[in-house]
């Protein structure tokens, strides 16, 4: 197994609850405007590497561009200098606007806030914000767990979710890159999304193309879903499966995949399916 970057294990417990609580992201606004502000230009900041896929909608868009117009920027950016670079960490979308609306200069405070630090606050803002990015937070959380060796019911306590919401979250990252671009516009739902995941992705296209053509609810499209899944995924209970062995699973037509979030719980399961 990895190792943690950055940061000491020892200090795991302490992250989780400073970022789980309800007002870490005022409490950290708070904080970041007593630093100095600056003024640099929009093409001088990145990116931020792991939500380089998620694009901003155009319905947020269009309100940003409008409020931008006829207040401007209110609050500084919130940047982190990494290897040389600035890279935004709070105020992504006010960002991304002021390059559509070519500002020469944006006011930004600048943290020396390392990478760990960087994807829990950026976690706590998506939690925060009204209308949620599964994408987002899936890929967010899939960096703490392969980078950092954050495990799914720990990423639960941050989020306020239960570990079974992190892993159908996590599973949509297993979608083609076109269906995961269309949950982030929202042409298509969670709900529709979840229901798509057991399938091979030969299916899915044509499937998503028939969803957004029809219309169909979460309900009608389950009905569509269940003539094209291979039928030994079709008799289980994976949601009953993942409680009972405490798992994680992936279903395709040959084979059925547990993963867990510990050796412990994996040599818990074999005992179980041994009989030891």
């Amino acid at each position: 197994m990895a190792t943690r970057k950055k940061l000491m294990k020892e200090r795991l417990s302490t992250l989780i609850e400073k970022y789980s609580s309800r007002d870490v992201v005022s409490k950290l606004e708070q904080q970041f405007k007593a630093l100095q502000k600056y003024e640099i230009e929009p093409n001088l900041i990145q990116d931020i590497p792991v939500l380089k896929e998620v694009t901003i909608r155009n319905d947020q868009l269009r309100d940003i561009l409008e409020q931008l117009s006829h207040r401007g920027i209110v609050s500084p950016l919130v940047l982190r200098e990494f290897n040389g670079q600035y890279q935004i960490i709070l105020g992504r979308k006010v960002w991304y606007a002021s390059k559509v609306l070519k500002f020469k200069k944006v006011p930004v405070v600048v943290t020396r806030m390392n990478e760990e630090e960087m994807l829990l606050v950026l976690l706590a803002s998506l939690r925060e914000e009204a209308v949620q990015n599964t994408i987002a937070i899936a890929l967010v959380c899939q960096v703490l767990i392969d980078d950092f060796q954050y495990r799914q019911v720990e990423l639960a306590k941050i989020m306020h979710y239960s570990r079974s919401q992190v892993s159908n979250i996590l599973r949509l990252l297993k979608l083609p890159i076109f269906t995961r671009k269309l949950i982030n516009a929202q042409t298509i739902t969670y709900g529709h999304a979840k229901i798509l995941v057991s399938l091979d992705h030969d299916v899915i296209d044509s499937l998503v193309m028939k969803l957004i053509q029809e219309k169909l609810s979460v309900r009608e499209f389950e009905q569509l879903v269940k003539t094209h899944k291979p039928q030994v995924v079709s008799l289980l209970d994976e949601h009953q499966l993942e409680k009972q062995y405490q798992s994680v699973i992936t279903t395709t037509k040959k084979s059925i995949r547990f993963s867990f979030d510990s050796s412990e719980e994996l040599v818990d399961f074999v005992r179980k399916i041994s009989g030891k």
